[in-house]
């Protein structure tokens, strides 16, 4: 664990006691990528930085006045839900300390604070305002203290940047963020300016049956059904339509690389095709979208999509 001295330090899951738990108000968003698994980035370390622990500890070695930023490996986001956490083990006499997101131009080598870019974006400690374009506006007077976990959610759905403190939100920070598929990529970030000190922690803690019935409170069955490829398209795009404006489909196997213009599955176009493929949805759904002549019902499974995945995360993760 780490001992109080003049410098500034982030870290990552250090000890099996560095762990947080998921704010409420997210155990239930639908798409969430919990980010358990973040390392920092020794190609993209700033002057005066030194990262140690299997990339998960960082901390500043050089107490000048000058503005170094760290970023973060294995991420470089383009779409999805993510959040991850910091603590702050020392905020320094100042709280000169920053938390943000930057893109792939961002120089960590240069003089630079995360949300002094127009492509960086950042929560200041120090004073509670928030940094986009080295322009600040006030955010929140709840000063982060020492011990304070700060959350960290993007969500490129809403084109959010949001931000959580001790598990409660504390505001959005950003709203209309840059998203043009993959041509913005998104990294989260530090800055350090004076002393202080981070650990970014992994979250923790037990999944309850009581978890799943909030996600999945209706009782569903699971079908298989076979959809002709331009209807299935159809349906993928106008559910892509409905993000962030109100109930949209949750899907998995196939991607879009347009914003669902375009469905691919193994690289092919399937509007384009005159195949039918195999479709896993549940009672709503079908009722809803696949009541077609074209669409043709395999199977009901007699099982509800609750109990499925139930059954998945015990099979998955089974009791020790």
């Amino acid at each position: 664990m780490y001992q109080p001295k003049k410098n500034e330090n982030i870290a990552m899951n250090e000890s099996e006691g560095d762990s947080v738990q998921l704010p409420n108000i997210l155990k239930w968003k639908v798409g969430l990528i919990i980010e358990n698994d973040l390392r920092f980035d020794p190609a993209s370390c700033g002057s005066g930085l030194f990262i140690s622990d299997e990339n998960t500890h960082l901390r500043k070695i050089v107490a000048i006045d000058e503005w170094r930023t760290y970023r973060i490996m294995n991420t470089e986001w383009t779409e999805g839900i993510h959040y991850w956490s910091m603590r702050i083990n020392d905020r320094g006499p100042d709280g000169t300390i920053m938390i943000g997101i930057v893109t792939k131009n961002f120089d960590t080598g240069s003089i630079l604070y995360p949300g002094n870019t127009s492509d960086s974006y950042s929560f200041y400690v120090h004073n509670g305002n928030k940094y986009n374009d080295s322009n600040a506006a006030a955010f929140t007077t709840d000063l982060p203290k020492n011990s304070d976990v700060i959350g960290v959610l993007l969500d490129f759905d809403a084109r959010t940047l949001t931000y959580f403190k001790n598990g409660q939100i504390v505001g959005t920070a950003y709203g209309q963020l840059p998203v043009h598929g993959t041509d913005v990529k998104y990294f989260p970030a530090v800055g350090f300016y004076k002393l202080g000190q981070w650990k970014l922690y992994f979250l923790t803690g037990t999944i309850t049956q009581y978890d799943i019935l909030r996600v999945f409170p209706f009782q569903d069955n699971i079908f298989s059904l076979s959809v002709p490829g331009s209807y299935l398209a159809n349906v993928l795009s106008c559910g892509m339509s409905m993000k962030g404006s109100g109930t949209f489909l949750a899907i998995c196997g196939i991607e879009t690389l347009d914003q669902g213009k375009t469905w691919l599955l193994t690289g092919i176009d399937i509007s384009k095709t005159d195949l039918n493929y195999s479709v896993a949805t549940i009672t709503y759904l079908k009722d809803a979208e696949f009541l077609k002549p074209s669409v043709t019902i395999w199977r009901e499974f007699n099982i509800t999509q609750t109990q499925g995945l139930i059954n998945y995360l015990q099979t998955k993760y089974p009791p020790c």
